[in-house]
C-alpha cells in the first residue's frame, strides 16, 4: 500500500516541478503534457524512452541499462530540451523499487516527462 502512495507522490512532485519550471522559462513554444504532437513537431527535442519491468530491469531506448548509466544519460539530456517517455509493467499495480528510482532521476534533473501504459510507448496516460 505504501509503494503506490509513494509512487503517486513522487509523480505529483515531478509534475509540479516541471510545471513550475515551464512558467519560469516562458517561450514561444507551447508544450502540453497530454499531447505528443507538441513534442514531435519540435526537431530539437531529444526523447529517451525508459521502461521498467516488474522484476526491476530498466531499459532505455530498448537497451538494458543500470541506474548509474541512466543517471548519466539523464544528466546529458538536462540542457537539450529533452523529454523522457516512461512506462513500466503493470502500470496500475505496484511497481518495483527501481520505478521510483527512475522517477527520482527524472525529478533530479528536472526533465520533462510523459507517462505511457505500454512498452511500445504508443498509449499515453491521460492525467486528469
Amino acid at each position: 500500500m505504501k509503494m503506490p502512495i509513494i509512487f503517486l507522490m513522487t509523480c505529483s512532485i515531478a509534475i509540479l516541478i516541471s510545471c513550475g519550471q515551464q512558467k519560469q522559462h516562458e517561450s514561444s513554444k507551447t508544450i502540453s503534457i497530454n499531447s505528443t504532437s507538441a513534442f514531435s513537431q519540435n526537431q530539437d527535442t531529444n526523447t529517451l524512452k525508459v521502461y521498467v519491468t516488474n522484476t526491476g530491469t530498466i531499459s532505455a531506448d530498448g537497451q538494458e541499462i543500470t541506474l548509474t548509466e541512466l543517471d548519466n544519460k539523464m544528466k546529458n539530456l538536462k540542457n537539450k530540451n529533452s523529454i523522457v517517455y516512461y512506462s513500466r509493467d503493470n502500470p496500475k499495480g505496484n511497481g518495483p523499487k527501481e520505478s521510483l528510482k527512475v522517477m527520482d532521476l527524472i525529478a533530479k534533473y528536472d526533465l520533462t516527462f510523459k507517462f505511457f501504459t505500454d512498452k511500445s510507448f504508443t498509449v499515453a496516460v491521460k492525467l486528469k
